[in-house]
């Protein structure tokens, strides 16, 4: 009997940070009472707060086991036998149970690939799958590695055809494009371009499709040689589902029919310019995964993928309110899950983002017979485990809920120089791209002698107040504020190219002014305070940055008490007085990160481009140094929650 190493997992919520080792053991050492112990000690969360019967119905251990050794196999799902019509939905859970089942998912919920060999007792099919590539079409210097390099597509392609036979499925959970200046220059195009010559089967739609509106998605869509899906992505006027875009489509893989649906956050109105999504309703994504049911049935879809591009924690929703779903692929929150989730008999996975990673899935569809799975020329796969008995395929799909997870291997292979070489052939394609990037990426703008940074953990940053300045320097605004997530990759000292630049605000925003009151201002730094306590889960995404004012932060004080000390331009605040405002449209009419800068008026859109005012203010002040590129403690904080 095999006992297998300590599974070490770090998960994290808003709340609340934890390590968990759990030892995997034989059935008889491990009781369901001591697993629901050890997850209860693992949550931090007091044993009298957790709903028993709901822990026990998510946070279930079930063994998989058979003559000759033992595989331990946490899930996150329903203890075995348990009837699909007894499923709870995610609905009836407050938001503090569905954060602690995510908590329990990430550490305990975790079915180990190796326990999961794929039998042969049925066909195999593979999944080859990425999210988020962001436009990575080049690939760049792995952080604390400079001479590796890692990501872009031509490893990427070289990746796909080692690991692809013709029983192989290629797809992609969304945001395609935006992200560099290459997948962006064109508004897609290119990018969509190559993913259709590196074989994609079918894509779902992210929030960063629509960064250039509903018409160009639609040019893509019907430019692109891959199925692009997004059943809950309906045009306004119709209900239906926007032109160019399927709300699901069938994949023949092996003899198997895959039935496969497309999703998009619903939270994508709130991520962009409210323009961007204009005249596009996003609906209920369950409701409308359930809309494509029937047809797939109809067609006799024998295993269901959803691509998702929802957070992980609304796939662990969907997976239970879908419970037919055989699989998730999913993205948005740049999540990268080397072990799946498991909810009931829903694999969860995702690759990761900026084609660093390609995941992986091998599959096993059971059939009637072995000799049927042999005659549809399955793939060999050596393993002495039958997980699960096979289940005629040609049932209805609400028959088929009462089986376990399809039997699985999983893996997530790492696109980098020390793991896979460029692929010469894809590169003679890409060539023409560089030379066309790298004329514009290249032009000189000005020189640092000290690195323009963004730390992660702390509010201020060298980073957002020359950003801030810039934006003051064009408008002649009292006040400056913006999003630090507006923000990304730092900029090194030295020469600065228009690429760094770029590469520091990748995103198109146009600089507005509005008028706000005193009252306003202290409102959105409040905000800015109250946001702290996520500083050690998401970093100081979520913190304010700006110019022309000071204040003094201290997040350990009641609501309404933790800014004070706030002078702008010298002089103390007046909470009645208008002052003029810079910021963007994003902030301004279309965030609900700080709420406060919704009280704005008068609002007037500038000639103003963020970054090319950004790229005007380095040109100007060149070469900089310490006194323009610091930090001037004009966020004065007390204490910064770690």
């Amino acid at each position: 009997m095999n006992t297998i190493n300590p599974s070490i997992r770090t998960f994290s919520t808003e709340n609340m940070r934890h390590t968990m080792a759990l030892q995997t053991a034989t059935p008889e050492e491990t009781p369901q009472q001591e697993i629901t112990e050890k997850a209860d000690l693992a949550s931090g969360k007091p044993a009298q707060d957790l709903n028993a019967e709901k822990l026990k119905k998510f946070a279930t251990t079930q063994a998989v086991t058979d003559n000759s050794e033992f595989s331990s196999t946490l899930s996150v799902s329903y203890s075995s036998g348990v009837e699909s019509t007894e499923l709870q939905t995610v609905s009836e859970l407050s938001s503090s149970d569905t954060e602690y089942i995510i908590d329990v998912a990430h550490s305990t919920g975790v079915q180990t690939a190796s326990s999961m060999v794929p039998s042969a007792n049925g066909i195999t099919i593979r999944l080859l799958f990425t999210d988020d590539l962001h436009g990575s079409i080049f690939s760049s210097p792995m952080w604390g590695k400079p001479d590796v390099q890692q990501g872009g597509m031509s490893m990427l392609k070289t990746a796909i055809d080692e690991n692809r036979d013709e029983n192989t499925l290629l797809l992609d959970a969304g945001d395609w494009a935006q992200g560099t200046y290459a997948g962006g220059m064109d508004q897609g195009t290119t990018v969509v371009d190559l993913m259709g010559k590196m074989g994609y089967d079918a894509a779902a739609i992210g929030n960063h499709e629509f960064d250039w509106g509903r018409t160009q998605l639609t040019k893509l869509a019907e430019q692109a040689a891959f199925d692009v899906l997004g059943s809950n992505v309906l045009a306004s006027e119709t209900g239906e589902v926007m032109p160019g875009v399927a709300p699901h489509t069938i994949k023949v893989v092996n003899g198997v029919k895959v039935g496969i649906i497309g999703v998009t956050t619903q939270d994508t109105p709130n991520l962009g310019a409210k323009s961007n999504t204009e005249g596009v309703t996003f609906a209920d994504t369950a409701d409308s995964i359930k809309k494509s049911l029937p047809d797939l049935n109809k067609q006799g879809a024998e295993v269901l993928v959803l691509l998702s591009h929802c957070a992980t924690d609304e796939d662990i929703k969907l997976a239970t309110a879908v419970p037919e779903l055989d699989v998730i692929i999913g993205g948005h929150d740049h999540e990268k899950l080397d072990e799946p989730i498991i909810i009931g008999k829903t694999i969860i996975t995702k690759a990761g983002p900026h084609a660093k990673t390609l995941g992986q899935l091998d599959l096993v569809v059971p059939k009637q017979s072995e000799s049927s799975a042999e005659s549809k020329g399955m793939r060999p796969v050596s393993s002495e485990q039958t997980l699960h008995k096979p289940t005629p395929s040609n049932k209805p799909l609400s028959e088929r809920l009462k089986r376990g997870p399809l039997p699985f291997k999983h893996t997530i292979h790492k696109i980098d120089s020390e793991h896979v070489q460029p692929n010469a052939e894809f590169d003679k394609e890409l060539a023409p791209i560089a030379a066309k990037v790298d004329e514009v990426m290249s032009v000189k703008v000005g020189s640092s002698t000290v690195g323009i940074t963004r730390d992660k953990f702390t509010p201020e940053s060298t980073a957002g107040n020359i950003v801030t300045d810039s934006m003051i320097d064009a408008t002649g605004a009292d006040i400056a504020f913006l999003n630090t997530g507006a923000m990304k990759k730092a900029i090194d000292k030295g020469e600065i190219k228009f690429g760094d630049v770029f590469n520091l605000l990748p995103y198109d925003n146009q600089i507005v002014t509005v008028d706000m009151t005193g009252a306003s201002i202290m409102k959105v730094l409040e905000e800015s305070a109250g946001n702290a306590e996520t500083i050690p889960v998401k970093g100081s995404t979520n913190i304010i940055q700006f110019a022309g004012l000071r204040a003094t932060f201290d997040p350990s004080q009641p609501q309404g008490h933790r800014v004070s000390n706030v002078t702008v331009g010298g002089q103390p605040i007046d909470l009645g007085k208008t002052y003029s405002v810079a910021s963007i449209d994003y902030l301004v009419s279309d965030s609900n990160e700080f709420p406060g800068m919704h009280e704005g008026t008068n609002k007037q859109v500038t000639e103003f481009e963020l970054r090319d005012t950004v790229h005007k203010f380095i040109q100007k002040n060149s070469p900089l140094d310490e006194s323009i590129v610091k930090i001037d403690g004009r966020q004065g904080w007390v204490s910064i929650p770690k």
